[in-house]
């Protein structure tokens, strides 16, 4: 089941998930923030993160559960540090 977010509402999510990328992790200008989840629900968190990414200069990456092992590593191992998030679920 769905839930509407406003812009007022997303936008205050995206500050928030970009002060703690900037200030937690530490991702700045031209560094990746990677996400790892499913292609359902974990939509709306996929909007949040690439307008954080865009906010902070730095590059989304999304990963898919459907990938295989060897193929996440390859993505994972980029020469530019990498904030991971992941949907638990």
């Amino acid at each position: 089941r769905g839930s509407d977010v406003n812009y007022m509402e997303f936008e205050r999510c995206v500050a928030h998930v970009a002060g703690y990328l900037r200030d937690q992790l530490r991702v700045t200008e031209a560094e990746r923030a990677a996400f790892l989840g499913r292609n359902s629900p974990t939509l709306l968190y996929l909007l949040y993160l690439l307008f954080t990414c865009a906010r902070l200069g730095g590059i989304f990456v999304p990963l898919n559960v459907r990938l295989m092992a060897p193929q996440l590593l390859v993505m994972l191992k980029m020469p530019i540090r990498l904030a991971c998030l992941w949907d638990p679920s």
